[in-house]
């Protein structure tokens, strides 16, 4: 396990640990260059609380995915309809799943479905001329994935 620190507070300016096990560590200042996890993999987001375990955003018009993190897909389903398949899965089925979109300065009506620790639903609405009813529509949405 490598892990570089860099700062500057009272007790170091810089410092290399390349072997070895840090307990406890109290640098306000510093920033970590490179933090890895006994399995190689980075350990980011998903070994940490209160920050997003996933995001996505998704062009449902032209099907791609413009940006992600612990995404591995995007499923589009129908007009307006489409699942987010995690590369992570969470722990369990009840995290929370935010998600927005805009189009032409109207926003949607976004929901999610019954989701699974590997894959969250999600759809586009417009609110339709007829009351109380929508129809889906393709278009850039935002989605945010909060849980352990």
């Amino acid at each position: 396990m490598a892990i570089t620190i860099s700062g500057d507070t009272p007790n170091f300016s810089a410092a290399t640990i390349t072997t070895g096990t840090v307990t406890t560590l109290t640098a306000p200042t510093s920033t970590i260059t490179t933090l890895n996890a006994p399995s190689g993999v980075l350990a980011t987001q998903n070994g940490m609380t209160g920050i997003a375990k996933a995001w996505v955003q998704y062009n449902g018009s032209t099907q791609t995915v413009i940006g992600s993190f612990n995404v591995l897909t995007v499923t589009y389903v129908s007009t307006g309809t489409y699942t987010v398949n995690f590369t992570t899965a969470f722990s369990n089925t009840t995290y929370s799943a935010i998600v927005g979109s805009s189009n032409n300065g109207f926003t949607r009506m976004i929901g999610s479905g019954t989701q699974t620790t590997t894959s969250c639903p999600v759809y586009s609405e417009y609110p339709s001329s007829i009351a109380g009813s929508t129809v889906r529509i393709d278009g850039t949405i935002s989605a945010v994935f909060l849980g352990s």
